[in-house]
Order: structure tokens, then C-alpha cells, then sequence
């Protein structure tokens, strides 16, 4: 399992997805979101270690922890820094 970075053109739900691959991920995204097929792009930004448990979809906070990332801001919308990159949260407004 990989985690991936999902984003769409209007950023409203940007968000890690755990899945297998890209299209599984841009996939999973688009239909928990309620997007249409091929409006979101996914990004990988780690393999997710055989000891760590991970299931696919939204990964939980103690997953992304578990992965070494590290909560910024946990508020409305939240800010990680993981990988060496900071990523943030897609909020509907």
C-alpha cells in the first residue's frame, strides 16, 4: 500500500488517500467525494511500510503519525507536514 496526495482542480477535499496505485487513488477520491471520473489527480508520497496496517481510503491520524508526519495545524482545515513536504487540507466552504 502506498499513501497519495489527491487533489482536484477547485482544492475543496484535497487529501492523503491510502490505495495501491494512482488510478486507485484519484478513483477512491473522486467517489467518496462525489467527483465525476477524472477530475481528481493523485500523487505518491510514500510506500507504506509492510509492518504499519493500513487500510484503503482516508487514512486516520495515528496512520499518518505512524508514517512520520507531523501535525502543523489540526484545526478547520489541517496542515501536515510529512515526507519533507507540508500539505494542506481542502475545506468546502
Amino acid at each position: 500500500m502506498k499513501l497519495y496526495w489527491v487533489t482536484t482542480e477547485d482544492h475543496d477535499e484535497d487529501w492523503f488517500i491510502v490505495a495501491s496505485s494512482l488510478k486507485e487513488a484519484a478513483t477512491l477520491h473522486e467517489d467518496m467525494e462525489g467527483y465525476d471520473p477524472g477530475d481528481a489527480n493523485a500523487e505518491e508520497i510514500l510506500t507504506i511500510p509492510e509492518r504499519v496496517p493500513a487500510e484503503k481510503g482516508w487514512p486516520p491520524k495515528e496512520l499518518l503519525i505512524a508514517l512520520g508526519a507531523t501535525f502543523l495545524l489540526n484545526d478547520e482545515s489541517r496542515v501536515v507536514e510529512i515526507a519533507g513536504r507540508t500539505f494542506c487540507e481542502g475545506m468546502l466552504q
